[in-house]
């Protein structure tokens, strides 16, 4: 119902349904609220509300906290998390997706196309991690390469 009203204009409303089906333990509506706040410039809030979820499945929650701080420019902080989870689980998938997109972000194009790489090895129907290394691979100017990635 929440998405509804957002859908329609009533942010209001929307954000009300969000809080109470997150209040009753929905993580993945609590994690739509957090992006949410985000989006409404309410970081703080965002960053807040994921401090009380819990990380199921594993790693979400961190992975959703990375990526709010690396955009709000606290990006060692955020590389630092996904170190953790990295350090935890070498093939976590989202986690060096995060890395990879992180470290192209911050113009680090050889370190972020190894770790795409590594992403597309460890799920290699994952998207996103093509998408990654396509990404730095047309930053390398190595386009065909780079469709080859965009078509996978």
């Amino acid at each position: 119902l929440g998405a509804h009203f957002l859908s329609r204009g009533r942010r209001a409303d929307g954000e009300r349904y969000l809080q109470h089906a997150a209040a009753s333990g929905d993580r993945e509506t609590a994690l739509a609220l957090a992006e949410l706040y985000e989006s409404d410039g309410r970081a703080a809030d965002a960053l807040a509300l994921l401090d009380k979820l819990a990380d199921t499945p594993p790693g979400s929650v961190s992975l959703r906290r990375a990526e709010i701080e690396f955009r709000q420019g606290q990006r060692d902080a955020a590389m630092a998390r996904v170190e953790r989870l990295l350090n935890a689980n070498p093939k976590h998938a989202g986690a060096l997706e995060a890395k990879a997109g992180f470290q192209l972000g911050m113009g680090k194009g050889q370190d972020g196309m190894r770790t795409a790489r590594l992403a597309v090895d460890t799920a290699p129907t994952s998207a996103q991690a093509h998408y990654l290394l396509g990404q730095g691979l047309v930053a390398d100017g190595r386009p065909d390469e780079a469709f080859a990635e965009f078509s996978e």
